[in-house]
C-alpha cells in the first residue's frame, strides 16, 4: 500500500497514571504513590503512527505547537519516526492531557488544549499553506470543530482536497459530542466529509433512542443517510460495524486492554481505511484482511 495521508488534529504531551488499584471515587483527600508515565500524545499522534503502522507511504501532520520545550520535544519524536508536521505557530503552550486509569478500563482525561485551539484560527489566513500536496486521505479530528471558527476553516479545508481527490474522514471526537450538536447540525459542519468513525455511544447519543431498539442495520442505515462511509466502534469487546452504501459488516479486531486501548481504534481505523482505499471489496468479500490486522495489533500491543 503506497496512500498519502494528511491530518488535522491534536499534538499533546501525555501524562499517564495507573490507579486501577485506587478508584478516584473512593478517594477523600490523599496522595497516591503510583508512576508516572510522559509521552507525546494526542488524536493526531495516535493516528499518525497508525497511518505509518498500517503502511501509509508519506504522511503529514497539520497542527498547531507552542514555542517551549514541548514543542522540541514533539518536532524531534516526529523527524525520529519519519511523519511530516505542517506546524502554525502559538503563543499557548502545547498541549497537555492528564490520564488516569481506573478499574475496568476506564480513564479520566484531563485536557489543556493549549495551542492546538489556535491551528484553525491561523490558517484564516493563511489557507493555502494548508493544501500542501495532494493526498489519498485526509483524516480530520473533531476536535477542529469546537469553535464557530474552525466549522468555517474547516469546510473550506474539506472543498479544497476533494478537488485533489482525497478521501476525507472524521474521528466524532470528543464521544460526549451530541450533547453539543444535533446530528443535523453536526452532518452540517462535516459538510464534503466522506465517512465517519464514531462509537456506538456516541451514535446512540445523537439518536437518541434506546439502545435496546437499535441493531447494527439500523444505526448504519441512519448514518449512510448523510454519510459515504462508517466504521463504528460497538462494544468494548473489539467488535466494529464497518459500512458503505452498498455493504456492512461487522468484524472483531483482537487487543489487550490497558495496553493499547489509547491507540487502538485509531490503528483499527488506519488498517481499515487503507485497505478500502486500494480495494473496497476486499474489506467486505474477503476475510483474510482482518486476520492481517489482527497479526498488526498483536505484534505491536506487546512491544
Amino acid at each position: 500500500m503506497y496512500n498519502s495521508c494528511v491530518i488535522f488534529g491534536d499534538i499533546n504531551i501525555d501524562y499517564v497514571a495507573d490507579l486501577a488499584h485506587a478508584p478516584l471515587q473512593a478517594i477523600d483527600n490523599a496522595c497516591i504513590n503510583a508512576p508516572i508515565i510522559s509521552y507525546v500524545g494526542g488524536n493526531a499522534t495516535f493516528f499518525a503512527e497508525a497511518a505509518k503502522e498500517a503502511g501509509f507511504s508519506k504522511i503529514t501532520m497539520i497542527v498547531s505547537l507552542g514555542e517551549d520545550d514541548a514543542a522540541n520535544t514533539a518536532r524531534q519524536y516526529f523527524k525520529s519516526k519519519g511523519i511530516d508536521l505542517a506546524v502554525f505557530h502559538s503563543n499557548n503552550p502545547t498541549g497537555k492531557v492528564i490520564i488516569l486509569y481506573q478499574p475496568n478500563d476506564k480513564r479520566v482525561l484531563i485536557a489543556d488544549r493549549g495551542s492546538n485551539k489556535d491551528v484553525l484560527l491561523s490558517s484564516r489566513s493563511k489557507l493555502s499553506d494548508y493544501i500542501l500536496t495532494p493526498a489519498d486521505l485526509l483524516y480530520i479530528s473533531g476536535y477542529a470543530l469546537q469553535n464557530e471558527i474552525g466549522e468555517i476553516t474547516l469546510s473550506e479545508v474539506i472543498n479544497q482536497y476533494k478537488k485533489t481527490g482525497a478521501f476525507s474522514i472524521i474521528d466524532a471526537v470528543p464521544h460526549e459530542i451530541f450533547q453539543r450538536y444535533h446530528w443535523n447540525d453536526y452532518v452540517y459542519n462535516c459538510r464534503g466529509i466522506d465517512g465517519i468513525v464514531i462509537e456506538r455511544d456516541t451514535i446512540m447519543g445523537f439518536m437518541n433512542r434506546p439502545s435496546s431498539e437499535c441493531d447494527n442495520d439500523s444505526i448504519a442505515d441512519y448514518i449512510l443517510n448523510d454519510f459515504d462511509f462508517c466504521i463504528v466502534r460497538l462494544n468494548a469487546k473489539s467488535d466494529f460495524l464497518i459500512a458503505d452504501k452498498s455493504n456492512r459488516r461487522v468484524v472483531t479486531i483482537h487487543y489487550q486492554p490497558r495496553v493499547a486501548s489509547l491507540r487502538f481504534t485509531d490503528r483499527v481505523i488506519a488498517q481499515v481505511v487503507s485497505r478500502y482505499l486500494c480495494n473496497p471489496n476486499e474489506v467486505f468479500c474477503n476475510s483474510e484482511w482482518v486476520n492481517c490486522v489482527n497479526n498488526v495489533i498483536g505484534d505491536v500491543r506487546n512491544g
